[in-house]
C-alpha cells in the first residue's frame, strides 16, 4: 500500500508565499511611512516602499536566527535579555537598511532615520510576539 506523501500540498505552498508577499507588503508600507516621518528623502513613494520592501526581503535569510534568539529572551523573563534583544536586532535592521540604500539611487536614508525605523519594527516584533505568546498558553 503506497505511503501517504509527508510534503504538504502545492496549494499550502502556494497560499503561504502569497501571505507572506501580502504581509511584507503591509510592512513595507508601514516602514515607508516611518521613513517618511524620520526623514528619508526619495524620487516617488514607490521607490520607498520598493525599498523598504526589498530591505524586508534581504533579512529574511536572517530570520530563523533571530527566532531562535527571540525565543529565548522571551523566555528569561528578564528585561536586560529583552533589551538585548532589541539592540541586535535593531542594529540588524540598521545595518541591512543602510546596505541597501547604498544601491538604491531613488532613495537616501538618513542613520538615524534607519535606526529608529529599525528600532520600531524590533519593539512591535517584541510586544507581538509577548502578546502571540500569552494568548495561545493558558
Amino acid at each position: 500500500m503506497p505511503q501517504p506523501s509527508k510534503r504538504p500540498p502545492l496549494a499550502t505552498i502556494l497560499l503561504a508565499f502569497l501571505g507572506t508577499g501580502v504581509l511584507t507588503l503591509i510592512l513595507a508600507v508601514f516602514g515607508a511611512a516611518l521613513l517618511n516621518l524620520f526623514g528619508a528623502t526619495y524620487t516617488s513613494r514607490t521607490s520607498l516602499i520598493t525599498f523598504v520592501f526589498v530591505t524586508l526581503l534581504l533579512s529574511l535569510p536572517f530570520t530563523p536566527w533571530f527566532t531562535v534568539l527571540e525565543k529565548r529572551y522571551l523566555k528569561s523573563h528578564k528585561p536586560a535579555d529583552k533589551l538585548r534583544f532589541i539592540i541586535v536586532d535593531t542594529a540588524f535592521t540598521t545595518m541591512i537598511m543602510i546596505f541597501t540604500s547604498l544601491f538604491d539611487t531613488a532613495v537616501a536614508i538618513p542613520f538615524t532615520a534607519a535606526l529608529f525605523t529599525g528600532m520600531i519594527f524590533s519593539l512591535l516584533e517584541l510586544v507581538l510576539n509577548e502578546k502571540s505568546r500569552h494568548s495561545v498558553t493558558p
